[in-house]
C-alpha cells in the first residue's frame, strides 16, 4: 500500500524551493528540507525566525483551499495544521502551515500501532463530530462548502466512468490493456450499485486518506492530521472501511483485528450504529474499485491485479 501510488504528478525539486523561499522571504529561511508529499503536491520543510514551517507546491490551488477550511475544526483532540498563507509559484500555487512532527501512522509496527489506537479511535471520534452547518451536499467537496452530490448514494455509484475533466483520466483504456480487464471492474462495479441504494443519507466529515502518509504519530498520540485534499462529506463508516481494506497490505499490524477493535469501542461508546456490517462492506467494494482504477492509471500492475482479487472476494459476503 505504501508503495501503491508512485507516479508523482507534480514536481518541485528543493534548488527551485530554495529558491522561492529565499525571493519570498528575503533570504531569512533556513534548513530546507524535503518531506514526503502526496502523488500532487511537493512539500518541503524550513525555518523562519526560529518558528518552524512546511511549505507545498501544487497545480492545483483547490487541496490548499480545503485544508484553509478545515482549520477552523481544530480542537483539543482533532490537531489539524493551520494554513497561514496561499500564493501562485512554480507552475501552481504554494500553501504555508506550521510544521508538527511524528512518525507517520503507516510507518510504525505493530507493539506502537497497539498503544496509538485508542488515540486514533478518538480522532475518528472527533472526525465525525464534527459540525457541517452551512455545507451542503455529499461526495467529494469545495472549499466553500458544497459537495459534487446531490445524495451519499449518487456518489457512491458514481465516479467510474473515465471523463476527460478528471485528474485520472485515461485509466480505463489502461485498464483495459492491462492483463486484468475490464471484466472484474464491472462485476465489481454491478455489486456496488446493487449495494449502494440501501446506503443512509449519513452525512459527516470524511478524511478520505488516513493510511498515506497523512497522520503523525507522537508519543502513541495522533500529533496532527493533514492533507485533507480528498476528503468528503457522506457516511462516517467510510473512513473506518478504508482502514480495514488496507489493514492486511501492513503486516506489522496481522495480530491487530481492527474491526473488531472498532466495533468493541462503538458498543463501549455506547453509538448504535444500523446495518454497520452491510456498510461496511458496500464503502469497502467502492474503495477497492477507486483503488484498481488508480492502480491502472498508475501503471502499477501488481497492486492492480492484487486490489482486484482483494475486492472480487468481498462480493463473496453478498
Amino acid at each position: 500500500w505504501k508503495d501503491s501510488r508512485i507516479m508523482k504528478h507534480y514536481i518541485v525539486t528543493i534548488e527551485e524551493s530554495k529558491q522561492f523561499l529565499s525571493s519570498h522571504f528575503n533570504s531569512k529561511v533556513t534548513h530546507v528540507e524535503l518531506l514526503n508529499g502526496g502523488d500532487w503536491s511537493a512539500a518541503y520543510a524550513y525555518a523562519l525566525e526560529g518558528e518552524e514551517y512546511v511549505i507545498r507546491f501544487a497545480a492545483n490551488r483547490e487541496d490548499f483551499a480545503k485544508d484553509q477550511a478545515i482549520s477552523k475544526y481544530a480542537s483539543k483532540k482533532l490537531h489539524v495544521p493551520e494554513v497561514t498563507e496561499i500564493g501562485e509559484a512554480l507552475r501552481g500555487y504554494y500553501a504555508v502551515s506550521k510544521r508538527h512532527h511524528g512518525i507517520f501512522l503507516d510507518e510504525i509496527d505493530g507493539d506502537q500501532m497497539g498503544k496509538t489506537l485508542p488515540s486514533l479511535l478518538k480522532t475518528l471520534d472527533e472526525i465525525r463530530e464534527v459540525n457541517l452547518t452551512g455545507t451542503t451536499g455529499y461526495g467529494w467537496w469545495e472549499a466553500k462548502g458544497v459537495g459534487n452530490c446531490a445524495t451519499w448514494q449518487d456518489f457512491l455509484m458514481s465516479g467510474f466512468d473515465d471523463k476527460p475533466d478528471e485528474r485520472t483520466h485515461g485509466w480505463r483504456k489502461k485498464l483495459e490493456s492491462s492483463s486484468t480487464g475490464t471484466e472484474p471492474f464491472d462485476r465489481i462495479r454491478r455489486a456496488l450499485e446493487a449495494l449502494a441504494v440501501d446506503m443512509p443519507d449519513e452525512r459527516h466529515l470524511i478524511h478520505n486518506d488516513l493510511l498515506y502518509r497523512n497522520v503523525l504519530v507522537e508519543d502513541n498520540r495522533i500529533s496532527v492530521v493533514i492533507d485533507w485534499g480528498n476528503s468528503m462529506y457522506g457516511d462516517f463508516l467510510y473512513d473506518i472501511s478504508l482502514l480495514i481494506y488496507y489493514w492486511s497490505w501492513f503486516p506489522e499490524w496481522e495480530d491487530i483485528d481492527i474491526k473488531q477493535v472498532i466495533l468493541d469501542h462503538y458498543a463501549s461508546a455506547g453509538l448504535e450504529v444500523p446495518n454497520i456490517e452491510k456498510r461496511l462492506l458496500c464503502y469497502q467494494i467502492h474503495i477497492g474499485l477507486d483503488g484498481i482504477k488508480y492502480s491502472a492509471f498508475t501503471g502499477n500492475h501488481d497492486h492492480l491485479e492484487q486490489k482486484t482479487e482483494q475486492t472480487l472476494k468481498l462480493l463473496d459476503y453478498l
